[in-house]
């Protein structure tokens, strides 16, 4: 008798613990949903889903007064944390066709996914868009098509790359050279490898700290 009791009292008490737990959790549910875009924004997106992503993107796009690139960078960053590289590019035109344009950072996030998604054409596109728009792409614009270009196993390109990146007067840094010599070591290109450290050691690449 006092066992089934007991078995009693710890059924009664797992049903009040879950009970609570699903309350709570429907609480925070409802406190997130009502938060206004900018504060979700600065919870930081960990860990976003499609869905919500989709819906905060919309609330943006209906809000007024209309919110400015870099809040949707922002979201457009969270998301590509999550490796929802898709969704991003979809999003990306998405604002363009409301009537926002990108700016240099949202075409750094459009380099990057369509590097992630191995469509260098794209990104190359994109980068061309970049001069269109008579913007200055930046060391770490390059160097994402150059993580794009190794990625694809297209390492001497990524090379002649760098070539242009100094012509231009843009200054490659320690990432410009991981990612060389990494992609230059998986293509079995340890002498090259060595040489572009060789040459970076010698100012041919005056690196940036």
């Amino acid at each position: 008798m006092m066992l089934r009791t007991q078995r009693w009292n710890l059924l009664t008490t797992l049903r009040l613990v879950h009970l609570r737990s699903t309350e709570t959790g429907f609480s925070g549910l409802s406190s997130y949903r009502n938060l206004s875009y900018k504060e979700k924004l600065r919870s930081g997106l960990f860990s976003i889903k499609k869905d919500d992503a989709v819906a905060l993107f919309q609330s943006m796009i209906l809000s007024r007064p209309f919110p400015t690139v870099i809040d949707f960078n922002r979201l457009f960053s969270g998301i590509a944390r999550t490796k929802q590289y898709d969704l991003v590019l979809a999003l990306c035109n998405q604002m363009e066709l409301n009537g926002i344009s990108h700016d240099l950072y949202t075409l750094s996030i459009v380099i990057n996914c369509f590097c992630r998604c191995r469509k260098l054409g794209f990104a190359f596109s994109a980068m061309g868009k970049i001069f269109k728009l008579g913007y200055e792409p930046n060391t770490v614009t390059f160097n994402t098509l150059l993580n794009g270009l190794c990625l694809e196993g297209r390492v001497f390109e990524a090379v002649e790359l760098v070539d242009c990146m100094v012509l231009s007067q843009h200054v490659p840094d320690l990432i410009t050279l991981n990612t060389l010599v990494n992609g230059l070591c998986l293509q079995d290109g340890l002498s090259e490898a060595m040489s572009l450290i060789d040459r970076m050691v010698d100012s041919v690449y005056p690196l940036s700290p």
